[in-house]
Order: C-alpha cells, then sequence, then structure tokens
C-alpha cells in the first residue's frame, strides 16, 4: 500500500567513544527525509569511557572516535554544532544533542530502593548483581553481570531522559510522532534504509520491527527478541522511553519462571536482557514483525586503531538472517582483527 510521510524520531543514547554516526546521517536520516518522511534526532552521549558489559576483548583497548567526527580535543560543543548541522545538511532535525547529560541514575528513588533490598538480603554482594539480570554461575560470570546490570541502568535512564525531551517536543509543538527509532550508540547502517519498504511490506496492524536474527551464531534462545533496534509505532514507544523504570514493575523477575532447570542451572541464572524485553513485550501484547537483515540492514561496529595506525570500523555483535542477509562489505569482526594482527606479531 501508499506510505503517507510520517514524523519520525530517532533516539541514540550511549558513548561517544562506540557512536557511529557518518552511517547514520547517509544510510537512514537521508533516505527516510528523500522519502519524505519528518526524521527528528535525539541524541545524548558521556564522553566518559565506560567499561563495556564484555570488555575483556582485546579490541576494547583500541576502540577511538568515529573519524568523521571532530577531534574531541577541539571541545564537545565544536562536536555538538558538526552533528547538528549534518543532520541539518542530511534532510534531519536535530531536536536534543548532548553530551554528559547530568542524570544521577544512582539516586532514582526504585533503583535506590532495590538496591537497598539487595544488600538486606545478599550483604556481602555487589547489589547490581542479581538483578535486572541473573547470572551467578562463576565468579567471572557474577562480575560481568553486575557491570552489565550497571551499563543497562545507565542506558535506559539515558534513553528516559531523551524520551522526556521527545514528549515535550510534542506537548509543546502540538503533535505526535508516528514511529520512534530507539537506536544503540554502536548502530552501523551498512546500506540504505529503506522506511516505505519496511512498512509497505508488513500488516498494517505492526506495531513493533526486530530483527530476526535468525542465523546469528551462537543462535538466539526461543525466549530471546534481538535488542539492537526497536522501530516501534509511537502507541507503543512509551514501553521503550521508560523502559528504565519498567524494569521495577511487579513481577519482573517473574521472566525467570518460564525457564528450564538445564539452563537456570539451578537457580543460578535467570533472564538475560534480550529475554527481558520479550518477556515484557509478550505480556503487553505487542504485535511484533520479525524481518530479515536486510530489510534493517547494519550492524553493531566500532571503529578501532590498528597496531600499523590504521583506523578501521569492524563488527562485535553479529546479527544476520537466512532470509535477506547482508554482505559484510568487507568489514571483519573485531576479535578477528586483533587475533589476526596478535598472530602476525
Amino acid at each position: 500500500y501508499d506510505v503517507k510521510p510520517k514524523r519520525v524520531a530517532v533516539v541514540v543514547a550511549g558513548g561517544l567513544l562506540r557512536f557511529n554516526f557518518n552511517s547514520t546521517i547517509h544510510h537512514l536520516i537521508r533516505p527516510m527525509a528523500d522519502q519524505g518522511h519528518h526524521v527528528d534526532y535525539y541524541l545524548s552521549l558521556s564522553s566518559n569511557i565506560q567499561r563495556a558489559y564484555r570488555a575483556t576483548s582485546q579490541y576494547m583497548d583500541h576502540l577511538v572516535v568515529d573519524p568523521v567526527l571532530p577531534p574531541t580535543a577541539d571541545s564537545l560543543a565544536s562536536t555538538v554544532d558538526f552533528i547538528e548541522k549534518q543532520v541539518i545538511a542530511s534532510g534531519g532535525t536535530p531536536r536534543t544533542v548532548v553530551f554528559d547529560r547530568p542524570l544521577h541514575v544512582d539516586e532514582h528513588p526504585l533503583l535506590k530502593a532495590r538496591r537497598a533490598a539487595a544488600m538486606e538480603s545478599h550483604p556481602r554482594e555487589d547489589p547490581d548483581m542479581r538483578f535486572p539480570m541473573l547470572d551467578i554461575r562463576t565468579a567471572t560470570v557474577r562480575s560481568r553481570t553486575a557491570r552489565g546490570n550497571k551499563n543497562m541502568y545507565a542506558l535506559f535512564y539515558n534513553i528516559q531522559s531523551l524520551w522526556k525531551d521527545l514528549v515535550d517536543t510534542e506537548s509543546e509543538e502540538e503533535f505526535q510522532y508516528d514511529f520512534v527509532f530507539f537506536l544503540r550508540d554502536d548502530t552501523m547502517w551498512l546500506m540504505d534504509f529503506d522506511f516505505n519498504e519496511l512498512i509497505s511490506s508488513n500488516k498494517p496492524s505492526t506495531e513493533l520491527f526486530s530483527l530476526s536474527c535468525d542465523a546469528r551464531q551462537p543462535a538466539m534462545h526461543p525466549l530471546e527478541i534481538n535488542d539492537h533496534i526497536a522501530i516501534v509505532k509511537r502507541n507503543r514507544a512509551e514501553m521503550f522511553g521508560n523502559y528504565f523504570e519498567h524494569l521495577f514493575d511487579e513481577g519482573i523477575e517473574d521472566c525467570s519462571d518460564q525457564l528450564d532447570r538445564e539452563f537456570t542451572w539451578g537457580g543460578r541464572r535467570g533472564c538475560n536482557s534480550e529475554m527481558i524485553l520479550k518477556w515484557m513485550l509478550k505480556n503487553a501484547g505487542v504485535e511484533i514483525a520479525s524481518v530479515p537483515q536486510a530489510t534493517i540492514p547494519f550492524q553493531r561496529s566500532v571503529h578501532v586503531e590498528t597496531s600499523s595506525g590504521v583506523i578501521e570500523p569492524c563488527f562485535h555483535k553479529l546479527c544476520q538472517s537466512h532470509d535477506m542477509p547482508i554482505p559484510d562489505f568487507g568489514i571483519s569482526r573485531c576479535s578477528d582483527v586483533f587475533e589476526a594482527k596478535s598472530v602476525m606479531r
């Protein structure tokens, strides 16, 4: 069916060091603007280096900022100005572009209450070890899980701040978006995104578009849904915009009840982030379309500096589909880049 122009909000939160900007303006914003859609851009990044959930890989010590961006030594204000101008030049409207927004997630009453309860139940543990994700099988895994939970809190609280900006824009200008895109900071678009094709090739009742990732290795668990991106109708966007607070909804820990004993290691492992999201979406009755990779053509990528001083992108989380897969365009997996370099040395 014919696709009428939509009002679209693109929401991106995370860190400057993993932020992919160049591909976003060329393969996401510009193609949607060329199709007649009105694209607003909301961005909040931290300039601080945050330890990643799985930070033991060698490539994590070689991350560099997207080379299209001005050197950060020139001041973050120049980076903000550059981003805003590039979004405008690509046909979009920059609504929020901010670095190091003071959020103080640790002071949020829901998180403080959760941590207080955790300290009472397990006084010798990190209070973030068992929630939202639970995996305490080994000492290494316990440390990684606690770090992952802290990163979840920071990310989704940052997204919530952008969600407030978005809602304020709607209220002040008396309109409502048709779709909201929630993206990770490390989203690298590899081909032009065709929004019209995505909408017209799926049922009009679809409320959320998600990548199938059915050819991913290792394979996704049947109770997982890919959480790298959410393209969601406005009537369902609040769930993602306020996802931080929804993590504390009553009954969220019931997600683990659907897992078998073999998976849980006798109660030492529960739902991961992709299981929690799918459980919440199922309970809310959201109508989901899982689409092939070429329909939403990106991979999660970072820029690294090799031992020879060359800056290049690499994939650090790979998603792929059996139907309509996308090529790698000569881009390697980050682990392969540095394993190869180590062997050569």
